[in-house]
């Protein structure tokens, strides 16, 4: 969960609070899955709260077994630019990156919603599944948020996720994603300060 580092909350009787440390790419990209309150906030001197974006995978790949969800998942690229977008404004995710392989459909994004992951899972599974009839498990589908959605794209990409591990065509398309997001106006700074880590 990451190193603990010391600061001062100023503006608050100068009192010092334990505040973690992020990875460079979420800190650049002003990501975290928390809202720090100060203590005695919500009235007073102290009453500054610091609201981040939230950052999370939510995917399926062949290794749970559900060729039919992970199929579902898939968007043909001719439709995937206008598809995405509908996906984005559905969920209500401020950036999206698809990141589609021969063997998972992941859907990363980042947003200043609160709601559970697992909420975010139903949407995007609700946009995708509405209209079919597939039965499928919670564990045959992804779904991570922070630090562990952080861990899941690196190993993601550097094919340590692959049914052959080493793989080398991963670390292009997963890079191939992101440029894709940006120029369909889906990804912007964030995702592209989370990726180039």
């Amino acid at each position: 969960t990451g190193h603990i580092a010391r600061t001062k909350y100023v503006g608050c009787q100068n009192q010092s609070f334990v505040l973690p440390v992020y990875p460079k790419g979420l800190a650049r990209a002003g990501i975290c899955d928390i809202r720090y309150k100060a203590p005695g906030s919500g009235s007073g001197a102290c009453g500054k709260v610091t609201i981040m974006m939230s950052f999370g995978v939510i995917g399926v790949s062949v290794r749970s077994g559900n060729m039919p969800l992970l199929e579902a998942l898939v968007v043909p690229e001719a439709e995937r630019a206008q598809r995405m977008s509908a996906l984005k404004d559905f969920c209500n995710f401020a950036e999206l990156v698809p990141v589609y392989t021969c063997n998972r459909s992941e859907f990363y994004y980042a947003t200043s919603e609160r709601p559970a992951g697992l909420e975010f899972r139903n949407r995007l599974l609700d946009f995708f599944l509405r209209d079919k009839t597939i039965h499928f498990e919670q564990s045959d589908i992804t779904s991570l948020v922070a630090f562990r959605a952080l861990r899941h794209l690196y190993r993601v990409a550097g094919s340590l996720d692959s049914l052959v591990v080493g793989e080398a065509q991963i670390l292009g398309q997963v890079k191939a994603s992101l440029t894709q997001a940006q120029e369909s106006g889906l990804a912007g700074p964030r995702m592209a300060n989370i990726f180039a880590d």
